[in-house]
């Protein structure tokens, strides 16, 4: 079992995310039928750590959740320095930052001094908690101002470089954060890992790039993730990374409606629906259809962002909606649209809408709930009036199917097509 995670992790500083995720699930799996097994609990919590770091969040959950009950049944949720930080970075993947702040905070008490990698995760979570949140205090607390500094002849990790990135671009705008990416934290846009850690990284600088008028970079970044899907095509992340910054590159709309679709991490579907108002927003004068169909998907944008954890975030694109003349109330919407979507809706439109996003068509919501086809269409129609939105994928987005949904009893496929 040792060697799988072993060959794990070799593939993942070989940047073959595919085989690294190959073999630590295997690990993981091996690890679930071998109950004889010495050093369990240790293993459990690396491979625990490894799978959240590659984002295989199912696995990570069935590894932590194995530990030995405590008193009255419970468990030990933080019952190592490597489970305290596997759970913050599931925790930061969903935009829960107050279980991220906690669990790295037990992390540090249980002990990292023995591990560089281990220190550089922690502080790169707690700083990427503050940034989100927009917490300028903390961020200068966990991230001072500059890259981090390098340790022993040790660069920080790509996740470190890449936060201390997104943290000078916040305190100083984006040519402080170029001048970090020309320099000190070069290694961010030709790191795979990271961008297979974090889908919404390769598009940032894809982004980021094209704005400084960087083009060649931009496209390096591009092709360096479509390149790496080719060769390592086992690594949903990456894959919808790619699809994403190629859109971002060529204002491929298709590209970025299909990333915005297939990103399970919230904050990167969300600037994959800015990026989807911004091709509208694109030429010089914009006509009415364009600044609508803009404003929608920034409406969206904001609040998927909310949604995320990342308050930051929801209010710039709140600002930018300003500044395009919406007014405020049809800014702060979005929030009421994507906090408490269900509220808004009439107990038949609840429960139409909870089926639809699960995947089901029409005909089959109907059958569900014994009513017409036409009642499922009529439903619809005042759903997506109600909510302000056009399509099922968007729909999709404001009621996520979760494991433990109650119309979720794996029989419909997630974000499916209907008729």
């Amino acid at each position: 079992m040792a060697a799988l995670h072993l060959l794990a992790a070799s593939a993942w500083q070989a940047g073959d995310v595919s085989a690294a995720v190959r073999w630590v699930v295997r690990a993981a799996l091996t690890i679930q039928v071998t109950p004889e097994l010495e050093g369990r609990q240790t293993l459990e919590d690396s491979v625990a750590l490894a799978l959240a770091l590659t984002r295989q969040a199912v696995y990570a959950e069935m590894l932590l959740n194995q530990g030995d009950p405590l008193p009255g049944g419970s468990r030990a949720e933080f019952r190592s320095a490597q489970a305290a930080l596997a759970r913050a970075r599931l925790a930061a993947m969903t935009g829960d930052f107050p279980t991220v702040v906690r669990a790295v905070t037990a992390a540090q008490a249980l002990g990292l001094s023995g591990s560089r990698f281990l220190r550089d995760l922690a502080t790169a979570l707690l700083a990427l908690a503050a940034l989100r949140t927009g917490d300028v205090t903390g961020l200068d607390q966990h991230l001072p101002a500059g890259p981090a500094p390098a340790s022993g002849g040790l660069r920080p990790s790509p996740l470190l470089q890449w936060v201390s990135v997104l943290a000078a671009a916040m305190r100083d705008g984006s040519e402080e954060a170029l001048r970090l990416l020309s320099g000190p934290c070069r290694a961010v846009e030709s790191s795979v890992q990271l961008f297979a850690e974090e889908p919404g990284a390769a598009p940032w600088l894809v982004r980021t790039f094209l704005s400084a008028g960087l083009r060649d970079r931009a496209a390096q970044v591009a092709d360096l993730v479509r390149r790496k899907v080719e060769t390592s095509p086992g690594c949903p992340a990456l894959r919808v990374s790619s699809l994403h910054a190629q859109g971002v590159l060529t204002l491929d709309r298709r590209a970025l409606a299909q990333a915005f679709q297939q990103h399970t991490d919230a904050w990167a579907a969300a600037s994959a629906a800015e990026d989807l108002a911004e091709t509208y927003l694109a030429p010089r004068r914009p006509d009415a259809p364009t600044v609508s169909a803009a404003h929608r998907h920034l409406t969206l944008a904001a609040a998927l962002y909310h949604k995320a954890g990342a308050l930051a975030d929801e209010q710039r694109v709140t600002h930018r909606m300003l500044r395009l003349g919406f007014t405020a109330a049809e800014s702060s919407a979005a929030t009421d649209r994507c906090e408490r979507p269900g509220r808004m809706l009439t107990e038949a439109e609840g429960h139409v809408a909870r089926l639809v996003a699960s995947g089901l068509t029409n005909s089959q919501a109907a059958q569900a709930l014994d009513v017409a086809p036409s009642t499922v269409n009529y439903h619809l129609r005042g759903i997506y009036r109600k909510l302000g939105i056009r399509s099922r994928v968007e729909l999709a987005r404001l009621f996520p199917v979760t494991a433990d949904s109650p119309w979720n009893d794996g029989a419909a496929p997630v974000n499916g097509r209907g008729d």
